[in-house]
């Protein structure tokens, strides 16, 4: 075995643009006009005041209805990720349902770079 450290890389707001797709979502499905700087707070339901029950029932609703394919990497990740695979372990980690994080993966050719998905 190596001696290469372990990294742990976000997947959504870091590879991925979940929350700009996701307010896309919201704002088209709710009649609201949430922005990803409107994020002052944490949590999503600390942002428009609902639970946080009810915010995972929406985000749940969001990938069920979206195609996930869709959702673009962050500008430049794929190049930082191949970088960083060259010195170090990589993990990619997500607070996502595991079924609608493994459709993002494939995406950036993290499969070939991360040694796991958590």
């Amino acid at each position: 075995m190596d001696n290469k450290t372990l990294i742990a890389v976000d997947l959504d707001d870091v590879l991925f643009d979940f929350l700009g797709e996701f307010f896309v979502w919201h704002n088209k499905n709710f009649a609201s006009t949430y922005k990803p700087s409107d994020m002052v707070y944490d949590n999503l339901w600390e942002v428009w005041g609902g639970s946080k029950e009810e915010t995972l029932e929406y985000i749940q609703s969001f990938w069920s209805e979206t195609n996930q394919l869709k959702i673009k990497p962050i500008s430049g990740a794929d190049e930082v990720l191949k970088k960083l695979s060259s010195k170090y372990h990589l993990a990619i980690v997500s607070a996502r349902f595991a079924s609608s994080a493994i459709f993002s993966v494939p995406i950036l050719g993290v499969a070939n770079r991360a040694d796991s998905l958590n």
